[in-house]
C-alpha cells in the first residue's frame, strides 16, 4: 500500500493499577464500562470510508475503530498517522456500521506487514448484507490466527462495482476497488500482562471481564464482549450507547445502531 507514507506506531497496553471506576463496577457498583485508550491514543474524531461510485448515503460507513482516523482512506488525501486498535484474540471480531446501501455484498480483507510500506495477503472473504442498515460483525476464523507483535491493516468494502477483478487473494477474486466504498483499519494483536490475566480469572461475569478490558485498552474483546451480551442483558444496550458516544470513543452517531445478525460468508 505506497500510497499510505507513515505507518501505526507500534504499541503496547501499558501497565497500570485499576481505576476505582472499574472498581465499583467489579464490586456490582451502578456504573458504565469505558474505554481507557492505551498511551499516545490520539482523541481525533473517527472517519467513516469513502463513498466512491456506490448508490445511497454511503458516506457513513463507519469502522468502529475508538476515538481515531482509523477510517481515513487514500481518496481523502490524507495520512494515517494514528495506533492500531489492540486485541488479545488470535481471531480477533471486526464490527463495522453499513449504512443503507443498494450493495448487496461486501468484503473484508486483512494484510499483514511484513516491512515498511510492504504487506501480504492474510485473509479474504466476501459476504452477504443484511439489506437494512446496521452494525456487522465479522469474526478472523480458526485457521488464520494474528501472531503477537504483528501489525494488521484491514478493509471492508461494498461491492457496488463487480465487473472486473483486482485480482487473488488467498485463492479468491477480490473485487475491482474503484468505485467501491470502504472503511480502513489496524488491529495488533498484543500479550495480556499479567495483572490484566489474572485480574480476568477473578471476575465471574463477561460483563466484569468487559470493564477490564476497557481499563487495559483491550478494544476488540471490550466491543465482543458487549456485543455477545446485549441480547441477554437489556441494560446493556444502554452501556453500548454510552461507550460509543463516550469522549475516548466518539462514534456518539451510530451508538443507537442496532447490532445485526449478520453475515452469512459467500462460497465461491
Amino acid at each position: 500500500m505506497a500510497f499510505l507514507s507513515q505507518l501505526p506506531i507500534p504499541v503496547q497496553a501499558q501497565s497500570h493499577p485499576v481505576s476505582q471506576a472499574t472498581k465499583n463496577f467489579l464490586k456490582g457498583s451502578s456504573g458504565l464500562v469505558g474505554f481507557n485508550p492505551p498511551p499516545g491514543e490520539p482523541q481525533g474524531t473517527a472517519s467513516g470510508g469513502s463513498r466512491g461510485n456506490c448508490p445511497q448515503d454511503t458516506n457513513n460507513l463507519t469502522p468502529l475503530t475508538p476515538g481515531t482516523k482509523q477510517g481515513l482512506t487514500k481518496n481523502k488525501g490524507e495520512k494515517i498517522t494514528d495506533y492500531p486498535t489492540l486485541t488479545i484474540s488470535e481471531h480477533p471480531t471486526f464490527f463495522v456500521y453499513v449504512p443503507q446501501t443498494a450493495a448487496q455484498e461486501a468484503e473484508l480483507i486483512v494484510n499483514e506487514q511484513t516491512g515498511e510500506n510492504k504487506y501480504s495477503d492474510f485473509y479474504y472473504t466476501k459476504i452477504n448484507l443484511p439489506g437494512r442498515p446496521g452494525i456487522v460483525r465479522i469474526k478472523l476464523p480458526a485457521e488464520r490466527s494474528l501472531k503477537t507483535g504483528k501489525l494488521y491493516q484491514w478493509y471492508f468494502r461494498l461491492i457496488c462495482n463487480s465487473n472486473n477483478s483486482a485480482g487473488e487473494i488467498s485463492g479468491q477474486k477480490a473485487s475491482d476497488s474503484s468505485g467501491n466504498a470502504e472503511a480502513l483499519g489496524w488491529v495488533k494483536r498484543i500479550e495480556a500482562e499479567p495483572n490484566l490475566v489474572k485480574a480476568l480469572e477473578q471476575q465471574k461475569t463477561p460483563l466484569q471481564r468487559a470493564a477490564l478490558y476497557g481499563e487495559y485498552g483491550i478494544w476488540h474483546e471490550l466491543l465482543t464482549t458487549l456485543a455477545e451480551q446485549r441480547h441477554s442483558q437489556p441494560e446493556v444496550a444502554a452501556m453500548w450507547q454510552n461507550l460509543l458516544k463516550s469522549d475516548s470513543v466518539k462514534l456518539g452517531e451510530i451508538s443507537k445502531a442496532p447490532l445485526l445478525e449478520c453475515c452469512t460468508l459467500k462460497v465461491e
